[in-house]
């Protein structure tokens, strides 16, 4: 069998935003929020902007969503989206279909506050030759209610500054947002 191989795919996220945009224009000073404003476009492309900028930025997923990941075979992996709520399924291609892996055969060891590592054990079944012969489901990120107080912070400081200096074409980090995410940063190596 080759070196397990790893892809991951978004498979689904949780509808609705971090912050709403009429939270946004009430940081952006923007008076009269209405879906017909004529700013209402533009806020709400930064607010999404900015919460892609923070997932990008922490190695974290915010909202909550399912992800897949295939390999070539059964490997320990560390699922490299955070934080991981669940590993959902774990499947293996037998040469006809998907067929789920029995739980006795692999466990998770959450190894930081976000981290989770899935290592398999037992006697594990002959797998079919192919790049996605397992299939791992697992679900990442936080429930809207749950988002920290501090991605919700940095995202209202970007939102701002990105609308306040939207005439200059830059669209950069705000230093004081970086500050706030530093500690939580999850390092990839």
């Amino acid at each position: 069998m080759n070196i397990p191989f790893l892809s991951g795919t978004e498979v689904s996220r949780e509808t609705g935003t971090i912050v709403s945009v009429e939270q946004a224009f009430t940081w952006c000073r923007i008076d009269g929020y209405d879906e017909t404003h004529p700013e209402y476009g533009l806020v709400e492309s930064l607010v999404l902007a900015a919460e892609e900028e923070i997932e990008s930025y922490l190695n974290k997923v915010i909202r909550k969503g399912v992800f897949v990941f295939n390999f070539t075979g059964f490997c320990a992996f560390d699922v490299n989206k955070y934080p991981c709520q669940s590993i959902d399924t774990v499947k293996y291609h037998n040469g006809t279909n998907y067929v789920d892996l029995d739980v006795a055969n692999y466990e998770k060891f959450k190894y930081s506050n976000d981290g989770v590592i899935i290592r398999y054990k037992g006697t594990l079944p002959t797998l079919e030759d192919r790049l996605d012969a397992v299939k791992v489901t697992v679900t990442c990120g936080y429930e809207l209610a749950d988002v920290p107080n501090y991605v919700k912070l940095a995202m209202q400081l970007m939102v701002g500054e990105w609308y306040n200096n939207r005439d200059n074409g830059k669209k950069e980090f705000p230093t004081v947002a970086e500050s706030i995410l530093r500690k939580h940063r999850m390092m990839r190596v």
